[in-house]
Protein backbone atom coordinates (compact mmCIF):
# COMPACT_ATOMS: atom_id res chain seq x y z
CA UNK A 1 0.00 0.00 0.00
CA UNK A 2 1.44 3.43 -1.18
CA UNK A 3 2.37 5.99 1.78
CA UNK A 4 -0.13 9.14 2.22
CA UNK A 5 0.93 12.62 3.21
CA UNK A 6 -0.49 13.85 6.22
CA UNK A 7 -3.98 15.45 6.42
CA UNK A 8 -4.43 19.37 8.12
CA UNK A 9 -2.61 21.64 9.16
CA UNK A 10 0.43 20.09 10.59
CA UNK A 11 0.67 18.03 7.92
CA UNK A 12 0.95 21.10 5.80
CA UNK A 13 3.76 22.34 9.03
CA UNK A 14 5.37 19.83 8.50
CA UNK A 15 5.79 19.67 4.70
CA UNK A 16 6.86 23.65 4.94
CA UNK A 17 9.46 23.12 7.12
CA UNK A 18 10.99 20.20 5.66
CA UNK A 19 10.97 22.58 2.07
CA UNK A 20 12.10 25.78 3.99
CA UNK A 21 15.11 24.49 5.38
CA UNK A 22 15.93 22.49 1.58
CA UNK A 23 15.92 25.98 0.38
CA UNK A 24 18.26 27.25 2.80
CA UNK A 25 20.42 24.52 2.30
CA UNK A 26 20.10 25.16 -1.84
CA UNK A 27 20.27 28.94 -1.23
CA UNK A 28 23.84 28.82 0.21
CA UNK A 29 24.78 25.82 -1.56
CA UNK A 30 25.60 23.79 0.78
CA UNK A 31 24.77 19.84 1.69
CA UNK A 32 23.17 18.55 4.57
CA UNK A 33 26.75 16.99 5.19
CA UNK A 34 27.76 21.12 5.78
CA UNK A 35 25.16 21.50 8.58
CA UNK A 36 27.74 19.23 10.48
CA UNK A 37 28.41 22.09 13.23
CA UNK A 38 24.70 22.84 14.05
CA UNK A 39 23.70 19.02 13.86
CA UNK A 40 24.45 15.97 13.24
CA UNK A 41 23.58 14.66 9.88
CA UNK A 42 21.96 11.51 10.91
CA UNK A 43 19.99 13.99 13.24
CA UNK A 44 19.32 16.20 10.40
CA UNK A 45 17.76 13.43 8.41
CA UNK A 46 15.63 12.39 11.14
CA UNK A 47 14.23 15.85 11.96
CA UNK A 48 13.51 16.40 8.39
CA UNK A 49 11.66 13.67 8.38
CA UNK A 50 9.85 14.51 11.44
CA UNK A 51 10.61 18.25 11.75
CA UNK A 52 8.27 18.58 15.01
CA UNK A 53 11.01 16.56 16.75
CA UNK A 54 13.12 19.79 16.43
CA UNK A 55 14.13 21.62 19.28
CA UNK A 56 14.92 25.42 19.58
CA UNK A 57 18.41 25.53 20.15
CA UNK A 58 18.57 23.05 16.62
CA UNK A 59 16.53 25.86 14.66
CA UNK A 60 18.91 28.36 16.18
CA UNK A 61 22.02 26.53 15.28
CA UNK A 62 20.66 25.73 11.80
CA UNK A 63 19.64 29.71 10.89
CA UNK A 64 22.83 30.97 12.11
CA UNK A 65 24.20 29.11 9.26
CA UNK A 66 21.00 29.45 6.77
CA UNK A 67 19.96 32.79 7.44
CA UNK A 68 16.16 32.00 7.33
CA UNK A 69 14.00 35.15 6.44
CA UNK A 70 11.73 36.97 8.47
CA UNK A 71 8.64 34.91 5.96
CA UNK A 72 10.42 31.72 6.29
CA UNK A 73 10.68 31.98 10.17
CA UNK A 74 6.65 33.33 10.15
CA UNK A 75 5.77 30.24 7.62
CA UNK A 76 8.25 27.65 9.95
CA UNK A 77 4.99 28.40 13.25
CA UNK A 78 2.30 28.41 10.11
CA UNK A 79 1.94 32.36 10.09
CA UNK A 80 1.31 34.24 7.07
CA UNK A 81 3.64 37.36 6.65
CA UNK A 82 1.80 40.66 6.05
CA UNK A 83 1.88 42.22 2.79
CA UNK A 84 4.40 45.58 3.12
CA UNK A 85 5.16 44.75 6.59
Amino acid sequence: MPKTSELGKYGERKKTVRCIINVGIKRKALKNADLKSAINVNTLGQKKRMPEMFNLGELWRIDDILHFTDAEILQMFGRVPKEGG
